[in-house]
C-alpha cells in the first residue's frame, strides 16, 4: 500500500494502481477488513485522479462496505466525501447533496475538522456548479475559516482562489481580486505552481473586465508560462513512468525466466538423483544375482 501511496502522491496512477492492487489481493487473503478498505479507498482516488468518476465511485462503494463491517466512522465520512466529489463531477447533484450531508454529519459527531473543511469546500463546489454562487461563497468562506484553524496553507490557498473566481462570476471583481491575490501570495510562498497558473487565469479575466488590458495581459502570460512548465513536468513525469513500468515489467519476466530455470535445474536434478538409485539398486540385483548363481 506505501508504495502505491508514493506513486500516487508522485503522479505516477498506473504503478499506483497495480501496487495497490498488489496490496489489495494480500490483504483481502489475509481478512484484513481495515487495510483492504484502505485499499479500495486509494484505488478509488486513484481512478479519481485520472478522471474515471463512475469507476472511482464504484470502488469507493467497495470500500464503504468493508468499513462498515468494522463501523470506522472516520474512513467512512472520507469516503462519502470522494464518493460526492465524483457524483459532482458527473453532475449527480441529488446523490451528491446526501453524501455531503452524511458526510458532514459524521464528521461533525467525531470533531474531524479536516473533512468538515472538505465537505464545505466540495459543497461550494456544488453550489458554484448550479451557478447559485453567493451560497458556494458562503461554503467556501466556512472551509477557508477551517483550513486556516487547522493551518493547511495548500487548502487555504485553493479555498482563496473558489471565493475569488464565485465573486467573478457575480461580476464583483474588486471582492475577486482581493481572495485572488491572496491566493497567489500564499501560492507563490508555499510554491504552488498548480494553484498559481488557476489563479493568474482567473486574474487575467478579472482584470480585463475591468478593462484594465495591461495588467491582465501580463497575468495571462504568467499563466502560460507556469502552464508551459507543468506541461513539460507532466511529459517529463509520464516518460519516466512508462521507464519504470518497462523496467519493472522486465524484472518481472527476468525472475518469471528465473524461476522456471531454478525448475528445470530442480526436475534435472530429481531425474539424476531418481537414475542414481535406479542404478544402484540394478547394480544391487546383479551383484544379488550374481552370488545365487555361484552358490547354485
Amino acid at each position: 500500500l506505501l508504495k502505491g501511496k508514493i506513486a500516487m502522491t508522485s503522479g505516477y496512477y498506473s504503478i499506483a494502481l497495480k501496487e495497490t492492487y498488489s496490496a489489495l489481493k494480500i490483504h483481502k487473503d489475509l481478512n484484513n477488513l481495515f487495510r483492504t478498505g484502505e485499499d479500495l479507498l486509494q484505488i478509488g482516488i486513484i481512478y479519481q485522479s485520472t478522471n474515471e468518476d463512475k469507476k472511482a465511485i464504484e470502488i469507493l462503494n467497495e470500500s464503504m462496505t468493508f468499513y462498515d463491517k468494522i463501523d470506522s466512522k472516520q474512513s467512512k465520512a472520507q469516503v462519502l466525501n470522494y464518493i460526492a466529489e465524483s457524483n459532482i463531477r458527473l453532475k449527480n447533484y441529488d446523490q451528491a447533496l446526501q453524501n455531503l450531508k452524511s458526510a458532514l454529519t459524521i464528521s461533525k459527531s467525531l470533531d474531524y475538522n479536516a473533512n468538515i473543511a472538505r465537505v464545505y469546500s466540495n459543497w461550494g463546489n456544488l453550489e458554484y456548479n448550479t451557478k447559485n454562487y453567493t451560497q458556494a461563497i458562503i461554503f467556501y468562506k466556512k472551509s477557508l475559516k477551517l483550513w486556516q484553524t487547522i493551518g493547511s496553507p495548500n487548502n487555504e490557498a485553493n479555498a482563496l482562489f473558489y471565493i475569488g473566481r464565485a465573486h467573478s462570476r457575480k461580476k464583483e471583481y474588486n471582492n475577486s481580486l482581493e481572495y485572488l491575490n491572496q491566493s497567489i501570495n500564499l501560492a507563490t510562498t508555499i510554491e504552488d505552481p498548480d494553484i498559481l497558473k488557476k489563479t493568474y487565469l482567473e486574474k487575467s479575466m478579472a482584470l480585463e473586465y475591468q478593462k484594465n488590458y495591461q495588467e491582465s495581459l501580463m497575468f495571462f502570460k504568467k499563466n502560460k508560462m507556469i502552464s508551459d512548465s507543468i506541461f513539460n513536468l507532466e511529459q517529463s513525469k509520464s516518460t519516466k513512468e512508462l521507464k519504470t513500468i518497462y523496467e519493472t515489467e522486465k524484472k518481472e519476466q527476468l525472475i518469471v525466466l528465473q524461476n522456471k530455470e531454478i525448475n528445470i535445474l530442480n526436475q534435472n536434478a530429481k531425474i539424476n538423483r531418481l537414475q542414481r538409485i535406479l542404478l544402484f539398486i540394478g547394480l544391487l540385483l546383479s551383484i544379488i544375482g550374481f552370488y545365487a548363481v555361484r552358490q547354485k
